[in-house]
């Protein structure tokens, strides 16, 4: 699976020779299922910036979770729930804040745009975040957080909870 930190156009080329145009969108967040339908592809920035996307590989595994529902939370907005994994992006512009979510899954958080927010875990003090694009956070099952931007630009998240 990928997040795309920043966008761009690219090339994809199969083994097959078998050439085509992709688009790569910021803040898009898919799965690739290769373990259904293994692959192998050449990926070439056709663009004149670049591109920057951040790769998971979800192994095989036994152990099944259940990740939690941010349905009555806004501003998350579910943008995947696949077999595997859900996700949630999220945008705070500044001095906005999201209520509490209780995580019942692990998983991850992945920054897209940068900024300064104050999180509160478990009933804790307050932590200061300095979250540049393209930053990766593990995120514990039981955990219970809110997020306040206390910076002045719009911070933008996806945050994936494994199934």
């Amino acid at each position: 699976m990928y997040v795309v930190v920043k966008g761009g156009e690219l090339s994809s080329e199969r083994p097959d020779g078998v050439v085509g145009q992709v688009r790569m969108v910021t803040g898009a967040v898919n799965v690739v299922t290769y373990s259904t339908s293994p692959g192998t592809h050449r990926m070439m920035n056709v663009g004149s910036d670049g591109v920057h996307l951040v790769g998971v590989e979800l192994l095989p595994t036994s152990r099944r979770f259940t990740p939690s529902s941010r349905a009555a939370v806004p501003p998350y907005e579910l943008v995947l729930d696949q077999d595997r994994v859900r996700a949630w992006h999220l945008v705070l512009a500044p001095g906005a804040s999201s209520s509490a979510i209780a995580q019942t899954a692990p998983g991850l958080r992945v920054t897209v745009v940068g900024g300064v927010l104050l999180e509160t875990a478990n009933g804790g003090s307050a932590q200061r975040r300095e979250l540049r694009p393209g930053d990766i956070a593990w995120q514990p099952p039981g955990t219970t957080r809110a997020l306040v931007n206390v910076g002045t630009s719009r911070v933008e998240l996806v945050e994936l909870e494994l199934r």
